[in-house]
């Protein structure tokens, strides 16, 4: 499947919350890792990437906070005291609780789940605000993307032969990536997992809740 390679440009002022008051990190306890639900790689739809790790915060492979570094660059996630907070309807988190001045803050974090995808929220000072994707969502038992700019699916919908063409068979859940933007149901329709530089097919058909193979193709035949 033709992947094509994107330029990330990076947009965030994740570094740059002049401004925010010190007190904003006062709250409960610092912990000094991710938890395990923040955890991933997120994209903006400019294909800026952020990446948090156990241990790390990476923005575009550089490495903004870390558990075994000190100080505002230490990796210390605590919640943010409804006080200080952007508002009342959300709970909201910082990465680096150390920091004493608002140039060093993270800014205001928040995670949600909408449509079967999780966002990160990241505000910042001024009001600007960051929505941060994950590069994958749920999509009737696949995955789809969510940053188009990434083109790492392996599977899309053929207008033109009215199929859904893929490197995998429809049975390869795990391994399955629709195109950002699919509109598909895959069960409606005829599956060609293609091989072999794309000479040879396999035709699947899914009837009486299963998927059934059928006769190889040859394209050049």
């Amino acid at each position: 499947m033709k992947l094509r390679n994107y330029v990330l440009f990076s947009t965030t002022i994740l570094s740059l919350g002049i401004g925010m008051k010190a007190s904003e990190v006062q709250a409960s306890a610092a912990v000094y890792r991710a938890p395990v639900s923040w955890r991933g790689t997120y994209y903006q739809s400019n294909g800026t990437k952020i990446k948090i790790t156990r241990y790390s915060f990476i923005q575009d492979n550089e490495t903004l906070y870390k558990t075994s570094w000190g100080g505002w660059h230490q990796l210390s996630f605590k919640k943010i005291d409804p006080g200080d907070s952007m508002n009342h309807k959300h709970a909201y988190y910082t990465f680096n609780s150390k920091a004493k001045y608002g140039y060093q803050m993270s800014g205001q974090w928040r995670k949600s789940y909408n449509g079967g995808e999780k966002k990160l929220y990241e505000y910042q000072n001024m009001g600007a605000v960051f929505v941060w994707h994950t590069a994958y969502k749920a999509f009737h038992g696949y995955k789809v993307e969510t940053v188009s700019a990434e083109d790492k699916y392996n599977t899309f919908y053929d207008k033109k032969s009215h199929c859904i063409l893929s490197d995998y068979r429809p049975t390869q859940k795990s391994k399955v990536i629709f195109e950002a933007h699919s509109a598909v149901l895959p069960t409606h329709l005829e599956w060609d997992k293609f091989f072999d530089n794309n000479r040879y097919y396999t035709p699947y058909k899914y009837k009486h809740g299963a998927w059934h193979k059928y006769a190889t193709v040859d394209t050049d035949a």
